[in-house]
């Protein structure tokens, strides 16, 4: 007997009192990983969408008509696309909300402020119940990281791929650099279209691949 009550017992709870402080531990250094999940995310659609903005350098020259055409505007009044001026952060925020809370715990009752058997069975319903409680928290923690992981590997990916297209797609507007901008210059000054049919459908298909991944880097991380 210790402090009047079953050693056994007692030692039951002070293992589950060990349990729920390395549970503790371990979540707080997953949410201090996920923060910097969450930072290098944030850091990646920034990069991604400034590095889209390039292609407006592109399609400044296209009328109202043709930017729709090619859907480059969303809806009827809208300014040309601007993938600058859409991020979103209000999703982000809630799950950089997310990795900074920590489930409601109270303080574990000392063994020997048990009077009898029953306090000490409240104790480990308490503390139980801490345990379940971060371990949900631990879940939550599990799948904000996946997504993470999942926008990080996708996003990468797909600008690799738009960097390609895009040095293609330059290249093949302007095939003689300089020169070929000065003919089209002049051909827009003579009151004709500044880029060709040709072009046009060059343009559609990166303004495609454009819109497409600024929706996937749009999108929440929750």
């Amino acid at each position: 007997m210790i402090y009047g009550l079953p050693a056994e017992e007692l030692e039951q709870y002070l293992c589950l009192c060990a349990a729920l402080k390395e549970l503790g531990e371990t979540y707080e250094y997953r949410k201090a990983r996920l923060r910097l999940f969450l930072q290098e995310v944030s850091r990646l659609k920034q990069k991604t969408l400034a590095e889209l903005g390039k292609a407006r350098r592109l399609t400044r020259h296209l009328t109202v008509l043709q930017n729709r055409e090619m859907g480059l505007l969303f809806n009827p009044g809208e300014k040309p696309f601007r993938p600058g001026a859409l991020l979103n952060d209000a999703a982000f925020d809630r799950a950089g909300a997310l990795a900074k809370e920590t489930p409601l715990l109270k303080e574990t009752p000392l063994p020997e402020s048990f009077k009898n058997r029953r306090d000490l069975k409240a104790g480990e319903v308490l503390v139980l119940s801490m345990i379940d409680a971060l371990k949900r928290g631990l879940l939550e923690l599990d799948v904000l990281e996946m997504r993470c992981r999942e926008l990080l590997v996708s996003i990468a990916g797909v600008m690799a791929a738009y960097r390609k297209e895009y040095r293609g797609v330059v290249r093949r507007i302007y095939p003689f650099s300089i020169i070929s901008r000065f003919c089209k210059f002049l051909n827009k000054l003579a009151g004709n279209a500044y880029y060709s049919g040709r072009d046009i459908k060059e343009l559609t298909a990166l303004g495609n691949l454009t819109v497409n991944i600024v929706k996937m880097a749009e999108a929440p991380v929750l």
